[in-house]
């Protein structure tokens, strides 16, 4: 890895503006980030190499960069995907974006990040006649159609041929009071990381085929980090049980041997994790949170779901 070295004596008089946080830092143009207020963005197209998926690899392929699908929920960024839908590139494609409306939220759409839905701000964004509704679940930022352009369309999550759009908060700028020691934050892409040491700002670039770990405050391969950057999850008390993934909606899952995580799995089109049968089955038959089921195949209560105490 290589340490490239900026230093940052005493900013803490950045902090003299009355905020609590440090100012915001610019979108790392490097990795061709575009900004909008507070936020980065990132189109997949840019890309050549990552190629076009379903929701669910989408949002997969957000979250290892450190970032989520894109959350177009206030006027100004909705309005701005708009215009960014007609630069040279990007016509004549179509991007997933952070909303959907699974079967088991009883037809309500909802943000990936958790971010309250405004019917009457989607209203403004539908395209004409839509959305459409199932087998339709997955909201989709259209541009193959020169009349709805720009406008939201529901897809269905499992169409491969679409692009997408991550988002991140901007980084704040990293301050290192003197002979301060601690962990500052990713970069996008999960390649490098900064922290402070005695005083000095330090950004540490991993090495190809390697990803940031927050934990250790270093670089691993991706299947010796823990997620978001990487492929590992808590796999403690579950022995050689197989757990879904949430914020995958369950539609993946991932395996344990003598608690300790082995490799993560797709369900087949249509299906999710069931947790108790440890198979997968259909969204009707399985329990919540992954399923919208209150009682298991033999008519017993459903019980909580054992979540394990990591970000999931």
């Amino acid at each position: 890895m290589i340490l490239f070295i900026s230093v940052y004596f005493m900013l803490s008089s950045l902090l003299a503006f009355g905020q609590d946080l440090p100012p915001y830092e610019p979108c790392d143009l490097a990795y061709r980030l575009e900004q909008r207020g507070d936020f980065c963005f990132w189109h997949s197209s840019n890309d050549g190499a990552v190629g076009q998926m379903n929701f669910f690899e989408a949002n997969q392929q957000c979250q290892l960069r450190g970032a989520k699908l894109a959350t177009p929920n206030t006027q100004d960024i909705a309005e701005w995907f708009q215009l960014r839908q007609d630069v040279v590139g990007r016509r004549q494609r179509d991007y997933w974006i952070g909303g959907l409306d699974e079967p088991w939220r009883n037809g309500s759409y909802y943000w990936l990040d958790g971010t309250p839905w405004d019917q009457a701000h989607a209203n403004n964004f539908w395209a004409v006649g839509e959305p459409s509704g199932p087998p339709n679940h997955c909201i989709a930022l259209a541009g193959r159609d020169e009349i709805v352009k720009g406008y939201w369309d529901d897809r269905h999550c499992y169409n491969d041929d679409l692009d997408f759009i991550c988002q991140r908060e901007r980084r704040r700028v990293c301050t290192c009071s003197e002979n301060e020691s601690k962990f500052c934050d990713i970069g996008f892409g999960c390649t490098s990381f900064r922290v402070c040491e005695s005083g000095l700002v330090i950004t540490v670039q991993c090495a190809p085929g390697e990803v940031a770990d927050s934990v250790n405050q270093t670089c691993a391969p991706a299947n010796e980090v823990q997620a978001p950057c990487g492929q590992l999850r808590s796999c403690a008390g579950f022995g050689n049980a197989s757990v879904p993934i949430y914020d995958n909606m369950c539609h993946t899952y991932y395996r344990c041997e003598n608690d300790q995580w082995q490799e993560e799995l797709d369900c087949p089109e249509g299906e999710i994790w069931d947790e108790i049968r440890q198979s997968c089955e259909s969204v009707e038959s399985t329990c919540e949170p992954c399923g919208h089921s209150s009682t298991t195949p033999d008519g017993s209560p459903c019980p909580g779901p054992r979540i394990p105490n990591i970000k999931l």
